[in-house]
């Protein structure tokens, strides 16, 4: 396998459409113990050897924190955490043939 920056056999592209940070897991004094960060994108996938597999998508996944951390304490880690999440789920509906 070969990579290339333009013009491969596969190609991919996508957008950032969803960010949102909700509280999660709501106690008894109607505070909540979790927030959550959830990142959607939409992806274009451009199959150039079988153009049936040609899709448009949208993925999303989430990751929890501690409601006492400021969001900005964590989210890079966050955020690297679900891109890793996000990464395999578009292998996965594109070339893992799920």
């Amino acid at each position: 396998m070969k990579l290339k920056q333009s013009e491969g056999d596969v190609q991919y592209s996508g957008a950032l459409v969803g960010y949102d940070v909700q509280p999660v897991n709501i106690q008894a004094n109607e505070t909540a113990a979790l927030n959550r960060l959830t990142m959607t994108v939409q992806i274009t996938y451009i199959n150039t050897l079988d153009t049936k597999k040609n899709k448009e998508f949208t993925v999303s996944r989430f990751s929890d924190y501690d409601s006492t951390q400021d969001i900005t304490s964590v989210e890079e880690q966050l955020a690297r955490d679900i891109g890793k999440q996000l990464a395999q789920d578009i292998f996965d509906r594109t070339l893992g043939d799920w």
